[in-house]
């Protein structure tokens, strides 16, 4: 490096004497390397604000379309949940109209129901009337039939009585004076033989009842 350094001192007076012309000589390649770089430099620019300007427009777009998806989202959950609370209100709709109906035909058969038992009701009463007032006829027929038999065994009572109480009289001749019907000698019970009362209970009739079928055999009296 020592043995070097002459030559390098003579050189470089050699290159001072140059040095007056370089400035002219190297300004216009200075310039031109200076808009050079200025192009460079612009256009690395524009580049980067291009693409700076395009990563917006894509993120803006991204974000639009990302809106636009989240609001369809939006939109389609909207639906579902209105879809879902008319299926609902339907749904609570049918249940009322069906309970409505529910209740509406238990009434109509709490109606028929009580129709029918009042139906049965008035059946009953009027079957219980008419047992009442043929129980109360039949009382009656047999207290009829009763105080008949009464009175006609009064009567005969009466008869029997009057004529045992007679006094005796002489006999007279048959074709002369005729026989009374108190002159007849009464049959047993007090009756006379031509008399004819009816039919008395157990004789002719079942039970006393005019309304009772004769016997077989052809005898009214005879056993059955």
């Amino acid at each position: 490096q020592k043995a070097d350094h002459p030559r390098l001192l003579a050189e470089k007076h050699r290159l001072e004497r140059a040095q007056p012309y370089r400035a002219a000589f190297e300004a216009t390649v200075v310039e031109a390397r200076r808009a050079a770089h200025e192009k460079r430099v612009s256009e690395a620019r524009a580049a980067h604000l291009a693409e700076k300007r395009n990563r917006k427009i894509a993120r803006a777009r991204r974000r639009y379309t990302e809106n636009l998806e989240e609001m369809e989202r939006l939109r389609q959950e909207d639906a579902e949940a209105a879809e879902a609370a008319a299926a609902e209100a339907a749904r609570a709709e049918a249940e009322r109209l069906e309970r409505l109906r529910q209740e509406e035909e238990r009434r109509l058969q709490a109606d028929r129901d009580a129709a029918a038992a009042a139906v049965r009701a008035a059946l009953k009463a009027e079957a219980e009337a008419r047992r009442a007032a043929d129980e109360a006829r039949r009382k009656a027929e047999m207290q009829a039939q009763m105080e008949q038999e009464e009175a006609e065994r009064a009567a005969r009572d009466r008869t029997n009585t009057n004529w045992r109480s007679r006094p005796e009289q002489p006999p007279k001749d048959d074709a002369e004076q005729p026989l009374d019907d108190d002159d007849r000698a009464p049959r047993r019970g007090g009756r006379r033989f031509d008399q004819d009362d009816g039919p008395r209970r157990g004789f002719g009739t079942r039970g006393g009842f005019d309304d009772a079928p004769p016997r077989r055999g052809g005898f009214d009296d005879a056993p059955p």
